[in-house]
């Protein structure tokens, strides 16, 4: 959910790179990586820049958890004049 927000704001790419049996999607916006949840991991990743898309990262998660991010992505971003 977190690359969908993201890319909403940034555009970019949304990449994919398997965690353990699962994938982690994160971004690349203008040729760097970007992976704001990267600290969820208790080690660093190995990231394999696996294309993704929209529809794959909205696989994993529900619209009213999307909406409610984004809402709260973009209030941050105007409180800090971004």
């Amino acid at each position: 959910m977190t690359a969908l927000v993201l890319n909403d704001h940034f555009g970019g790419e949304i990449l994919k790179t398997r965690v353990g049996d699962a994938w982690h999607l994160y971004n690349r916006v203008a040729n760097t990586r970007v992976d704001a949840t990267d600290d969820q991991f208790p080690v660093p990743l190995d990231y394999l820049d696996l294309g993704s898309s929209r529809d794959e990262a909205f696989a994993d998660t529900s619209e009213s958890q999307y909406r409610e991010l984004s809402r709260r992505f973009a209030a941050a971003v105007a409180v800090a004049g971004l």
